[in-house]
């Protein structure tokens, strides 16, 4: 209901069992999955290594009614925690930053394409999708303090000393 007020995200299903959903995420292929931490038949944190047989694979925004696993859901990389009740002007942080994600990444949700529009320059506090090999981190954009190319890889430096390496 919360999410028929924003008229950018097209909900492609609805599951309310683990395998169900991951029957779900196969045939679908969302660009983003709102998930429960509990669930019959498994968990939320369960589905999401199977995340990574998906090209690409969906952003997850975990929702639940439990805030303890807000540490865990950003650990493994979630672009967002809601909390049930989720607040509207709450979820529309969250949709904000969606889209935010989409036109930093140069990504064209399925549900928005429109290719006579071109993406906005990015600013400092937007996030960027580094997608290496075996994770996802989100950074925002004044944190890339260089870019290399490298062949058919980029090596991405950040302030912290950190760095990415990514095809």
């Amino acid at each position: 209901e919360r999410l028929a007020a924003h008229p950018g995200i097209m909900i492609v299903g609805e599951a309310d069992r683990a395998q169900a959903a991951i029957d779900l995420i196969h045939r679908a292929k969302p660009d983003v999955i709102f998930l429960d931490v509990q669930m019959p038949g498994g968990t939320g944190f369960s589905l999401l290594p199977l995340l990574g047989e998906i090209t690409p694979p969906p952003e997850v925004v975990f929702v639940t009614a439990y805030d303890k696993y807000a540490l865990k859901a950003f650990e493994a990389n979630a672009l967002d925690y809601l909390t049930k009740p989720v607040s509207p002007p709450r979820l529309a942080v969250t949709i904000k930053r969606l889209q935010n994600l989409f036109l930093a990444t140069g990504a064209d949700p399925k549900d928005e394409a429109d290719a006579s529009t071109p993406p906005r320059p990015l600013e400092m506090r937007d996030l960027v999708l580094l997608r290496e090999k075996t994770s996802l981190r989100m950074v925002e954009a004044g944190e890339i303090c260089a870019v290399e190319a490298d062949a058919d890889y980029t090596h991405i430096f950040l302030a912290d000393g950190n760095k990415a390496f990514l095809r």
